[in-house]
């Protein structure tokens, strides 16, 4: 059964092998181990940790140190926008004012000016 010198694939014989073409992917695969060879320190890391199981005293003082950390520093990053919204009022209510000002001085310039004409008069 051998196509342009080469074996059929185990898929091909399962199948018959006049459904693959002669560069069939399953021909890489064939000589593969089903699961690769994991050292035992590998498969320790990689075995998954059940959500309800037992930490040591030291883990969840650990768990525990990192939420108030992430807690603590949700609460400086809040703090900081805040101070930074409160920072573009202020700066919007000096420019207020800076016009306000402005525009009094103006106000006070021509009455004196009107005064001034009605007097000479």
């Amino acid at each position: 059964m051998e196509v342009l010198g080469r074996q059929p694939c185990k898929r091909e014989q399962e199948l018959g092998w006049k459904c693959f073409h002669p560069s069939s992917a399953h021909q890489l695969f064939d000589g593969m181990p089903n699961q690769p060879e994991m050292s035992k320190e590998d498969q320790r890391i990689s075995e998954p940790v059940p959500i309800n199981s037992t930490m040591n005293k030291e883990e969840k003082w650990l768990d525990e140190a990192l939420d108030r950390i992430l807690e603590k520093f949700e609460q400086m990053e809040a703090k900081c926008r805040q101070e930074e919204k409160f920072n573009q009022i202020l700066r919007k209510l000096e420019q207020i004012e800076a016009r306000r000002s402005k525009a009094a001085e103006e106000t006070i310039a021509a009455i004196r000016a009107t005064t001034a004409t009605l007097k000479a008069s």
